[in-house]
C-alpha cells in the first residue's frame, strides 16, 4: 500500500486547493460530494482524483494519467 501513497496525498492536496482546507477538513467524509463536482467538471480529471483517493493506483499510473492530462 505505500506505493499508493503519493497518489492519494496529492490527491488529498488537490483537493485543498479546489475547495479550501477548511472545507475539506469539516466534510471529511464528504469526500464523493466533491468528487462530483469535479467529474460535472472534467471526466479525465475526475478518473485521477477518484483512483487516487481510494487507493486503486500506484504512483507510477498515477505519474501516467496526469502526463496523459497534460499533453
Amino acid at each position: 500500500m505505500i506505493e499508493n501513497i503519493p497518489a492519494y496525498s496529492t490527491c488529498i492536496n488537490g483537493l485543498e486547493l479546489l475547495f479550501g482546507h477548511k472545507s475539506i477538513i469539516r466534510n471529511n467524509n464528504k469526500l464523493d460530494y466533491y468528487l462530483k463536482i469535479i467529474k460535472e467538471k472534467d471526466k479525465n480529471i475526475y478518473n485521477i482524483f477518484f483512483n487516487g483517493l481510494i487507493l486503486k493506483i500506484n504512483t507510477e499510473n498515477f505519474l501516467k494519467l496526469l502526463n496523459q492530462l497534460i499533453i
